[in-house]
């Protein structure tokens, strides 16, 4: 019986191996299915080794499994069972709470009723913003997730997959080499091209567009990225503001503005 080091080993090998592949072949179906092999390669060196690996080279293996989807032209899977099952999800979310001392208070909801997706632009606060916009908004919605890092090796990833993520690197290692700066300024790309597919599929995205939480005492929004609107205009989607703020006592508060249609933009 093999070692898992030594499983380990050649499974490695055989990766190595799929990209020479992958780097030599210059047709498109082929690469399909080369891409299809070195994807199934990465998920099982995953399986040995992501609890042990580096963070950096975890991060390099998920950004790959991305690029692969990407350049295969995956659907977004699972859109319509993540919407029926969301209740169930926001369940789970609710059970945290208790722990954790937090409470959430939906203030207000002016959204109009519309068959079109939504993004939803959220101002991010303090730990459990996103709880608690999950919470307000009562429908699912595929969270725009920044550097999920060691998350990856959490059980909590489950609940997150469950309820619809897309990871996205935005740090920039130390030292990092000119074909790891490019790998994340691809993936910061792929996660723009995902939140559209999403759209596209009449899935809903959630996005903090503030990209860090805001700490200030006196500005109310941080500079804002423009990739939501971006996304919401191609995804022929409404934009929908979430305001989030947070008392001294961990109490969440919410108020959900009206859909602003992108559709004359």
């Amino acid at each position: 019986m093999k070692s898992k080091m030594k499983y380990l080993e050649e499974i490695k090998k055989e990766y190595s191996e799929i990209k020479r592949q992958l780097n030599e072949s210059n047709n498109e179906l082929e690469q399909i299915e080369i891409r299809k092999k070195l994807k199934a390669t990465i998920n099982k060196i995953l399986k040995l080794e992501k609890k042990d690996m580096p963070l950096r080279q975890l991060n390099v293996y998920h950004r790959e499994l991305r690029k692969i989807d990407y350049e295969n032209n995956e659907p977004v899977k699972g859109i319509e069972i993540r919407k029926k099952t969301q209740k169930i999800l926001r369940q789970f979310l609710k059970l945290e709470q208790i722990p954790s001392k937090y409470s959430i208070e939906t203030l207000s909801d002016e959204r109009t009723k519309s068959d079109k997706p939504k993004v939803y632009v959220v101002t991010h606060v303090a730990r459990y913003d996103i709880e608690a916009s999950i919470e307000a908004i009562k429908e699912n919605a595929h969270i725009l997730w920044g550097d999920v890092g060691e998350l990856y090796r959490s059980p909590e990833i489950l609940l997150l997959k469950a309820l619809g993520i897309v990871p996205v690197d935005v740090e920039i290692p130390d030292e990092a080499s000119d074909e790891e700066l490019k790998s994340i300024k691809e993936d910061r790309h792929i996660s723009l091209e995902t939140v559209i597919k999403i759209l596209k599929q009449n899935g809903n995205v959630l996005i903090f567009s503030e990209g860090a939480w805001n700490t200030t005492d006196n500005i109310v929004v941080t500079k804002l990225f423009t990739g939501a609107v971006e996304a919401a205009i191609r995804g022929e989607a409404d934009i929908v503001p979430v305001a989030v703020d947070k008392d001294k006592n961990n109490r969440y508060y919410v108020k959900i503005g009206r859909n602003i249609d992108t559709s004359s933009m």
